[in-house]
């Protein structure tokens, strides 16, 4: 579920994500079958081939989201130092918005729609960066607020696929 989720506007045949966690092929086909049941993904035939994708729809395809980011979170060795229990950074990030710390800049970063401070991003740069693919959600730890990121990814995703089938 992890690939699917770092990269939700792609899609992988089985045999592609069998390669790419090291999984003998069976057991990502069951995997695959289970979440496709529960509705976290979605699989389309193409030939022989079954191609999955993200389901942002789906209650259980939104409970792995978070969940993913937050084990992600917590398993970070500077997650106790980012200081969020202090009561002005909780109010601050409380806003309309969601926080998140980039692994590769090691920085908390702030996507609202209304930016205020000069560190914050709005929530239009992410879509944008989602649909640019420049946005490496395997280098982001969503903090809070999942809600909003899981409705912000959702609206990207939507944007991206609707762009690529009118191509």
């Amino acid at each position: 579920m992890g690939l699917l989720i770092e990269n939700p506007a792609e899609s992988f045949s089985i045999n592609e994500i069998s390669k790419r966690i090291g999984k003998v092929y069976a057991y990502v086909h069951r995997l695959v079958q289970q979440l496709s049941d529960e509705g976290a993904i979605k699989i389309t035939k193409i030939g022989k081939s079954s191609i999955c994708s993200i389901s942002l729809n789906s209650f259980w395809s939104n409970a792995y989201i978070k969940s993913w980011f937050l084990a992600k979170a917590e398993a970070l060795p500077e997650f106790r130092k980012l200081g969020l229990a202090e009561p002005e950074l909780v109010k601050r990030f409380s806003r309309n918005g969601f926080l998140a710390y980039d692994l590769e800049k090691k920085e908390l970063v702030f996507f609202t729609e209304k930016p205020k401070e000069k560190q914050d991003r709005s929530i239009s740069d992410f879509s944008r960066l989602v649909k640019e693919r420049k946005a490496c959600l395997a280098s982001l730890c969503i903090l809070n607020n999942t809600e909003i990121f899981v409705s912000s990814l959702k609206k990207a995703v939507l944007e991206e696929r609707i762009r690529r089938e009118l191509e």
